[in-house]
């Protein structure tokens, strides 16, 4: 009688010790899921954060950009307004020499 309490008792404890390794080893697969996940996230977060970054710098290109443009135009503008108002004095020192003569 012992001996088949003993057998049954090895035969019990080598179940669970096999279902504990089993288990310990579906944990350490789920752990390396897990893992490899996290490393994902954080490289896919990294690669927004760079593309966050470079958008920054080109909205930031542009700013500069449309800034030096508007200030060509104004350039232009005050080109202009000086050309017209030379052009202004020309045709009134024509239009008084043609009167004086």
């Amino acid at each position: 009688y012992q001996r088949r309490v003993r057998e049954r008792r090895m035969r019990s404890d080598s179940t669970v010790v096999y279902n504990d390794f089993e288990e310990m080893e579906a944990l350490m697969l789920q752990q390396e899921e897990l893992n490899q996940r996290l490393e994902q996230e954080r490289l896919e977060k990294e690669q927004l954060e760079k593309e966050k970054v470079e958008q920054q710098k080109k909205e930031e290109e542009m700013a500069g950009t449309i800034k030096n443009l508007e200030q060509e135009i104004v350039n232009v503008d005050c080109q202009m307004l000086k050309l017209k108002a030379a052009h202004a004095e020309l045709e009134e020192s024509a239009q008084l020499r043609g009167e004086v003569s």
